[in-house]
């Protein structure tokens, strides 16, 4: 193992330490894994001890903090826990390197502002990084989203038109049976052959008006309006 490599040293449960190891490695952060039982059972990770890295590990350890124990160990013996106290110093060291990259200097020592303050290493990881994450990630991410609206889509309508479906064996029964009856009762001179007429047209409407909203559904849920 490189005698620089960040060591983060994580004691939870196996599913959290699984989600980190595999984050780290999505990250391409992760160099090497090992168990350890001094003085209890704990993960190590090793890391580049690298500006970039270091601060995309950050990020990933930084919403599990309540659900895991540890510390940070760095090459030169320095250790922070992973606490919240911890991961407010861990930042700031974080910031204080980030400003000394953005300071650059001559061989004399000297600032200089025609240097730039990231090393062709640093660059080159964060292309990598640049990629990795939002190339893959946001690309999977985006096709998950695209499946999950297709399906509720397809879901919406395969109940529709089983409602439809639905509300046409009981309208077309009714109707039947009021048309018979009317048409029963003008056969025997008890209704005039005008309100027969009128009603047929009037079912013949609302017949038109429901093909209309089967043939052009709509995915906006009706809503209600409440009485001021």
């Amino acid at each position: 193992m490189a005698q620089d490599a960040i060591k983060i040293i994580i004691i939870s449960d196996t599913e959290t330490v699984k989600d980190i190891e595999n984050d780290l490695s999505n990250a391409k952060t992760l160099i090497n894994k090992e168990e350890v039982n001094e003085p209890t059972k704990a993960t190590v990770f090793y890391i580049a001890n690298n500006t970039l890295v270091f601060s995309v590990a950050l990020n990933i350890l930084e919403p599990k903090l309540d659900k895991l124990q540890g510390r940070i160990e760095f090459s030169d013996g320095k250790n922070y826990q992973l606490t919240k106290d911890g991961m407010v110093k861990l930042k700031e060291m974080l910031i204080e390197a980030l400003n000394k990259q953005g300071e650059p200097k001559s061989p004399q020592g000297e600032p200089t502002k025609q240097q730039s303050g990231w090393s062709p290493e640093d660059l080159e990881a964060l292309g990598k990084l640049a990629i990795e994450l939002l190339g893959s990630n946001l690309a999977d991410k985006y096709i998950t989203y695209k499946k999950n609206d297709a399906d509720s889509e397809r879901t919406y309508f395969e109940s529709v038109s089983k409602h439809n479906r639905k509300m046409i064996y009981v309208l077309t029964s009714f109707l039947a049976i009021v048309v018979a009856f009317m048409s029963a009762l003008t056969a025997y001179k008890l209704v005039s052959g005008d309100a027969l007429l009128f009603l047929v047209g009037t079912i013949t409407g609302y017949l038109l008006l429901f093909i209309q909203r089967l043939v052009f559904p709509s995915k906006e849920p009706p809503t209600e309006e409440i009485p001021a």
